[in-house]
C-alpha cells in the first residue's frame, strides 16, 4: 500500500485560520486539555423575526445593557487554540458536531433552503446552525490537505497570531459599548536593528507576550501610541458576554496561509482576567459568511510550505484544482443577508469556528514583506463552475 502524504495547507492560528476535539463533560467542551464552555443559544439577533417553524433558532444573543459606559481598558486576547469541528462527531466519516450561529434565520431541513446549491441541499442542525467550513476542512482532510494541524502548530509555536483588541472595555460585568479589532500577527519575536526578526519564541499565553503588529494593519501616532488602522467593530459586553456584530472581519490563518473574510457575522465570547493579569476573552466563537469567490481568490495566495510555491503557481495546478473543488461543493449560503431567499444561487461558504484565548500584550510593528505576489487570475479560475 502506498502511503499517502497529507500536506499542511498553510493557515494562522484563527489565525478565524484555526486540534478540535468534540468531548463533552458537565456541559463543556474538552479542547487539547482546556475547556470551552458552551453557549447558552436562542436569544434572536436584532431585527431577525421568528420564522414561525417550530425551530429554536441558534442566533446569536441580542441583549445590549443600556446606558452609556465609557471605559478606558484595552483588552489583548492571543488566540492559542482553534476547533474547525474536523474532529468532531467521532470521526470515521461521521457526522460533525455542530457549533455557531443561524445565520440566515432557516432551519434547513426538513425547511427550504435559502439559496440554490449546485451541489445539492445542505442540511442544517435541529437548530439552524449553518456551518459548512467544518464539512470543508474534513473534505480537505480526506484528501490529505490537513488544515487543522496547520494552524494548530501555528499557534503552540508562536509562528503567527490572531488578536483580538477589545477597546474602551469599563471592566465590569456589563458595559454598553465596546470596540473590536480583528487582527493578524506575525509571531511573538523581536525586531533586530537591521529591521529583521528574531527566531519565533514559545509562547506563555500571559500578558507579557508581545505579538508583532503588523504595520499595514496598525499605525503609531505623533505621541507614539500604537493603534489600529482597520475598522473597529461595535459591541457589548453583558453578564461578562462580549457580543459583537461583525460587518467584514479577516482572519489570517498564517503569513502565507489562507484569510477567512467574514461578512454579516458574530463574535461571541466569555471576558475573563482582571486588571492585574489582564483582561481577555477566555473562549468564544465567530460565525459569518464568507464570499466563495473571495475565498478562492485568496486560496491562490497560499503556500502550502516554505519548499512549495503558492498555489496560483501552475507547478500547484492541481492542488489549486482540489481546493477549489471542495470550496465550490462548500457553497451552502448567500454572500449577504440582503439576498437571502431571493431564489438565487449560493455564492458563500459559512463559516463557524470556536476558539480558545490567553491575555496578550502587543509588541511593535514591523513591516511584513511577502515574496512572490499572484498575478491576476485568469477568467474562471476564481469562479465556481455553473
Amino acid at each position: 500500500m502506498t502511503r499517502r502524504t497529507r500536506h499542511r495547507l498553510a493557515v494562522m492560528p484563527i489565525a478565524l485560520g484555526l486540534a478540535g476535539l468534540a468531548a463533552f463533560f458537565d456541559g463543556c467542551t474538552i479542547m487539547n486539555g482546556l475547556t470551552v464552555p458552551e453557549r447558552e443559544g436562542g436569544a434572536g439577533e436584532a431585527g431577525a423575526a421568528d420564522a414561525g417553524d417550530g425551530c429554536d433558532h441558534a442566533f446569536a444573543p441580542n441583549d445590549q445593557p443600556s446606558g452609556a459606559d465609557f471605559g478606558s481598558i484595552e483588552a489583548v486576547t492571543a488566540v492559542r487554540d482553534v476547533d474547525l469541528g474536523v474532529d468532531a462527531g467521532g470521526g470515521g466519516g461521521g457526522a460533525p458536531s455542530f457549533f455557531g450561529f443561524d445565520l440566515d434565520n432557516a432551519c434547513t431541513c426538513p425547511g427550504p433552503p435559502t439559496c440554490t446549491a449546485k451541489a445539492g441541499q445542505t442540511c442544517d442542525d435541529q437548530r439552524g446552525r449553518d456551518n459548512a467550513l467544518t464539512r470543508l476542512v474534513r473534505g480537505l482532510s480526506e484528501k490529505a490537505i490537513d488544515v487543522q494541524a496547520s494552524v494548530t502548530d501555528d499557534l503552540e509555536k508562536g509562528a503567527n497570531g490572531l488578536l483580538i483588541i477589545v477597546e474602551g472595555y469599563n471592566g465590569q460585568r456589563d458595559d454598553s459599548r465596546v470596540d473590536v479589532v480583528l487582527a493578524s500577527s506575525p509571531g511573538l519575536r523581536s525586531v533586530l536593528p537591521d529591521g529583521g526578526v528574531s527566531v519565533k519564541r514559545q509562547p506563555t499565553f500571559t500578558r507579557s507576550d508581545a505579538w508583532l503588529l503588523d504595520s499595514d494593519e496598525f499605525i503609531a501616532t505623533d505621541a507614539g501610541v500604537i493603534i489600529s488602522a482597520r475598522a473597529r467593530q461595535p459591541g457589548y459586553v453583558r453578564d461578562n458576554q462580549l457580543v459583537v456584530k461583525i460587518g467584514r472581519g479577516d482572519l489570517r490563518l498564517g503569513e502565507d496561509g489562507l484569510v477567512i473574510q467574514i461578512a454579516d457575522g458574530y463574535l461571541v465570547g466569555t471576558m475573563a482576567g482582571d486588571e492585574t493579569t489582564g483582561f481577555y476573552l477566555a473562549s468564544g466563537e465567530v460565525g459569518g459568511r464568507w464570499s466563495v469567490k473571495g475565498a478562492l481568490e485568496r486560496a491562490r495566495e497560499v503556500r502550502p510550505t516554505q519548499e512549495l510555491g503558492r498555489l496560483c503557481e501552475p507547478i500547484m495546478a492541481e492542488f489549486y484544482a482540489t481546493v477549489k473543488q471542495e470550496m465550490c461543493s462548500a457553497v451552502d449560503i448567500m454572500a449577504t443577508v440582503a439576498d437571502d431567499n431571493a431564489e438565487k444561487a449560493c455564492d458563500a461558504i459559512s463559516v463557524s469556528l470556536r476558539f480558545v484565548g490567553a491575555p496578550a500584550g502587543k509588541g511593535p510593528l514591523y513591516k511584513v514583506i511577502r515574496k512572490d505576489e499572484c498575478p491576476p487570475s485568469a477568467p474562471g479560475e476564481t469562479e465556481c463552475p455553473p
